[in-house]
């Protein structure tokens, strides 16, 4: 059976933990992530407005999503960057509105190829479904190498970095071949994993005032007047979503 994540999922826009000290660069990860203490002494992977606003909403929004589906994924927060902050080094990469935090799993590193099959084949498939339905084509490992966004560590695997999530661009065809779990479409996906996965994203979709409810709005424009807004709207999000109750969506089992 499939265990289902939290569903009490909380509002975090009020109560927003504030950065206290910048600990250094993330060793991994496209967007540049900085090592954060927060006030009650936990370290966060921080992402702030160099990482574009898009790319924090979809950060925020998949972390939740993934939560609510069963998914393993670190903490996630919105945090808040201090005035003072203001000329110590990288603190101009995080601005100082709300920036996007995902809290440090001990002792965690990048999966490699040797990993996999020490990875379950219901996280496998979860992880590979989950892909597909917020279009995220950013999961590629193989012999020689690639970009698996999996950490491990002594609780386990955990799932990261949704930023290139709901890619209108992910083709079905390039989809499968080249995820790193794209294997397990013809040897283990069926008409009850239909049923399954479908009672999951209707419990996700559920909750969607909740997720898209800790968004900060600052993040849904591109200026700071806030008079354009990013690309894809939560809107549009929401209708890449809804292709699950299409039949052509499951066309592929």
């Amino acid at each position: 059976m499939m265990s289902f994540g939290s569903l009490s999922l909380k509002r975090v826009a009020r109560g927003r933990m504030e950065i206290v000290e910048i600990v250094g660069q993330a060793k991994h990860g496209v967007t540049m992530p900085l090592r954060c203490r927060v006030e009650d002494g936990s370290i966060y992977y921080v992402k702030g407005p160099s990482a574009g606003y898009s790319s924090l909403t979809k950060e925020l929004v998949c972390g939740r999503l993934a939560h609510a589906f069963g998914l393993p994924v670190p903490e996630i927060a919105v945090l808040t960057v201090p005035r003072a902050f203001r000329g110590i080094g990288g603190a101009e990469r995080l601005g100082l509105g709300p920036v996007f935090g995902s809290k440090e799993i001990p002792q965690a590193f990048e999966v490699s190829y040797s990993d996999l099959a020490d990875i379950p084949d219901q996280i496998a498939k979860q992880i590979l479904f989950f892909d597909r339905w917020i279009l995220n084509a950013d999961r590629i490992l193989s012999k020689a190498g690639g970009n698996p966004n999996i950490i491990r560590s002594r609780d386990g695997f955990f799932v990261i970095d949704h930023h290139n999530a709901f890619d209108p661009d992910a083709g079905e065809a390039d989809f499968w071949k080249t995820h790193m779990f794209g294997g397990l479409r013809e040897r283990s996906i069926d008409k009850a994993f239909q049923v399954q996965f479908s009672d999951c994203c209707a419990i996700c979709l559920e909750a969607w005032d909740d997720i898209i409810g800790a968004v900060p709005e600052r993040w849904l424009y591109i200026d700071d007047l806030m008079t354009v807004e990013c690309q894809p709207e939560l809107a549009a999000m929401r209708a890449i979503l809804d292709r699950v109750n299409e039949a052509e969506f499951w066309s592929w089992i």
